[in-house]
């Protein structure tokens, strides 16, 4: 019976406003229970997830794996944190087993242990559709840069050069991948722009060689599975000493000095011979701290000069030493002679003092000019480089004394008159 002043249409309109709801949850609840019907559940995840070296080469990392039934595969270079590095794919049917290039494993780790580990799961480039099974953790550690210990030279350019690899701690200790004793060096240089190997792949961490003509560079390259470094540089250079000083000098002043160039910091060893024909011997050393020398003979005697440059060590500067020009000169006698007395009486005697450098032991000529030419008065003795002479008034008036000192030899080497 319907309801008073509603005009008999209130539940009616109740019952339409109703439907439609009911109708949406209805919709909605089927909606979900058909969309949980139509997903596959999770694949099963691979299992013994093997890595091993491919052959003695150690050029490409071999994977292997086990999984249930014939699935597409994707496999995966990471950090044992998880971070993927690089993904590869196998198809469904394929063999389980994978090799991938060593250096598209290690091309981005460096001489640091970087833990690493290879992941299998079921997928394709989509996507994985099982949990990722993971292989043991391994290192990728390079050989590091060899580190130069120590070098000694000889003649004009060998080298003896000694060695060792950086300190590296392995945190994934006996991994599948490791392998002992694995590190070589090859020893080589670079001339002109050219490098030259000096011996095939060593074990060992010391290498002699006589290079070419300096200026090369000598350096070591190390290499083992992850990859290559190169280090331990030598960088071999010469001296070519320059030589020069007057040819005639006074004895005993700043003239009689022999200069040139070397190289900065190196010992420059003066030598010295008596004659082309003599032995050399060394005169004196001297370090300078500048790209030239020059040592003062002073008092020294007519001889011949060279400098030498020894072979100098300066950190990975090796400098080739050498000899300089031979070069000669010739020294005058630089003497002196005064009277003790300028005037004296006929009959009385002064005595005339002679001086001289370098030092000399031999006789002088005292000399008298009696108006046209020098004649002898007497010889005197000289020793440590001084002569005492006697002159005795005899006539009354001006009379001109002079000694003749003669070509002497001092330690071996001639000063002249």
């Amino acid at each position: 019976m319907p309801w008073p002043g509603r005009g008999g249409h209130g539940l009616f309109t109740v019952g339409n406003l109703l439907k439609p709801y009911a109708a949406l949850l209805c919709a909605a609840l089927l909606t979900t229970t058909l969309t949980a019907t139509e997903a596959h559940a999770a694949d099963p995840a691979p299992t013994n997830v093997q890595i091993s070296w491919k052959d003695d080469t150690r050029k490409l990392v071999h994977v292997s794996w086990s999984e249930e039934g014939e699935q597409p595969d994707r496999v995966s270079v990471r950090y044992q944190t998880g971070k993927v590095l690089k993904t590869m794919y196998v198809a469904a049917g394929a063999p389980n087993e994978l090799d991938i290039p060593a250096n598209a494993i290690a091309f981005s780790q460096a001489t640091t242990d970087v833990e690493m580990q290879i992941g299998v799961a079921v997928g394709t480039e989509a996507g994985e559709t099982s949990p990722v099974a993971l292989s043991p953790a391994f290192d990728t550690i390079k050989p590091g840069n060899p580190l130069l210990e120590t070098y000694t030279m000889s003649g004009s350019s060998t080298l003896n050069v000694k060695w060792r690899p950086p300190t590296r701690t392995d945190t994934t200790p006996n991994d599948p991948l490791d392998v002992a004793d694995s590190q070589l060096y090859t020893p080589q240089y670079i001339k002109d722009g050219r490098t030259v190997l000096l011996s095939a792949p060593i074990p060992g961490t010391t290498f002699t060689f006589t290079g070419p003509r300096p200026p090369f560079e000598f350096q070591v390259f190390a290499q083992n599975e992850w990859g290559t470094e190169i280090g331990a540089q030598v960088f071999g250079s010469s001296i070519k000493p320059t030589a020069t000083m007057p040819a005639w000098v006074l004895a005993d002043t700043s003239q009689n000095r022999i200069s040139g160039t070397a190289a900065y910091g190196v010992r420059v060893i003066l030598q010295a011979r008596n004659s082309a024909s003599s032995p050399w011997y060394t005169v004196g050393w001297e370090t300078f701290l500048h790209d030239w020398y020059a040592f003062d003979l002073r008092a020294a005697g007519s001889r011949q000069y060279r400098v030498q440059v020894p072979n100098t060590k300066a950190g990975i500067w090796a400098y080739f030493g050498g000899y300089s020009p031979v070069v000669s000169t010739t020294v005058q006698i630089r003497a002196s002679a005064h009277f003790w007395a300028s005037e004296i009486r006929v009959g009385q005697t002064s005595r005339a003092a002679l001086s001289m450098s370098p030092y000399l032991v031999g006789h002088a000529r005292l000399e008298r000019w009696n108006g046209k030419t020098w004649t002898l008065v007497g010889p005197v003795p000289i020793a440590n480089g001084y002569g005492w002479g006697y002159i005795r008034g005899t006539t009354p008036g001006r009379v001109a004394y002079r000694y003749y000192v003669p070509s002497g030899y001092t330690s071996g080497t001639q000063s002249c008159n």
